[in-house]
């Protein structure tokens, strides 16, 4: 019995930029997101194995904190969109007790990062 699965891949934390030697099969952008790990989330993108995907993402405030925040910034930050995920993608050949390997191709770094303990 063959049964559905879908595939969360969590990318939050790196952006593969396109390279001219690396041509995506696919485009995720940023505002394709969700900040939970839920099976009733649908998949923003249904791909084959073997699928390269470009995956543009945003920084862990969802782009409420930013290279000018202050302090006041991080005290007011709504914690609802923390930790935005790009995806679900749905690999059509998966099945639930498969093992899916992802290679990251290329990591471009966004301009600024930040950190905090609150």
């Amino acid at each position: 019995m063959k049964k559905t699965m879908i595939i969360i891949l969590s990318m939050s934390l790196w952006s593969c930029a396109q390279d001219a030697a690396i041509k995506p099969d696919h485009v995720l952008t940023a505002d394709q997101k969700h900040n939970k790990f839920s099976k009733l989330i649908p998949p923003v993108l249904t791909v084959k194995s073997g699928a390269v995907i470009k995956a543009d993402t945003y920084e862990a405030s969802d782009r409420q904190l930013h290279s000018d925040s202050n302090l006041e910034d991080l005290e007011n930050i709504d914690f609802g969109p923390i930790h935005p995920i790009t995806g679900p993608v749905y690999v059509e050949e998966a099945e639930v007790g498969d093992i899916l390997a992802v290679d990251l191709l290329k990591i471009d770094l966004h301009d600024y990062g930040w950190q905090a303990i609150v």
